[in-house]
C-alpha cells in the first residue's frame, strides 16, 4: 500500500522534522516505511511540487495520511500511480547504472 503527497514547496527538512518527532508515535511507525522524496518537475510532473511517497503497511500509510495531510494534498489514485511508476523507473535506471559501474 502507498500514499503520494504533493507538498508544494515544503522542503525535505520539514518532512524529516515531522518524521523525527519523538513525542508522536505515528512518526515512529511511518518513519520505518519506505519513504521517497522527489521534486515533481524532475519526475516529469511540472504542475506538482515536492512529492512524498510512503509505501508500507496499511496502518502506517494511514498514519502518514494523518501526519502529512496538513502539509499537502494526497494525490488521487491515477496521478499517484503515475508518480509511483516514475519513481520506480528512476530507481531502476539508477540501479542499472550502478551495475555498469560495478559490473
Amino acid at each position: 500500500m502507498y500514499a503520494v503527497f504533493d507538498l508544494g514547496k515544503a522542503p525535505k527538512a520539514q518532512v524529516d522534522q515531522v518524521l523525527g518527532n519523538p513525542t508522536d508515535p505515528r512518526a515512529d511507525l511511518v518513519s520505518r516505511q519506505s519513504i521517497s522524496f522527489r521534486e515533481g518537475k524532475t519526475l516529469g510532473f511540472p504542475d506538482l511540487g515536492n512529492l512524498l511517497l510512503v509505501e508500507g503497511m496499511e496502518a502506517a500509510v494511514a498514519k502518514a495520511v494523518e501526519l502529512f495531510g496538513p502539509l499537502g494534498k494526497r494525490l488521487d489514485a491515477g496521478p499517484a500511480e503515475a508518480v509511483v511508476r516514475a519513481v520506480r523507473a528512476e530507481e531502476d535506471e539508477a540501479a542499472s547504472g550502478m551495475g555498469l559501474i560495478f559490473g
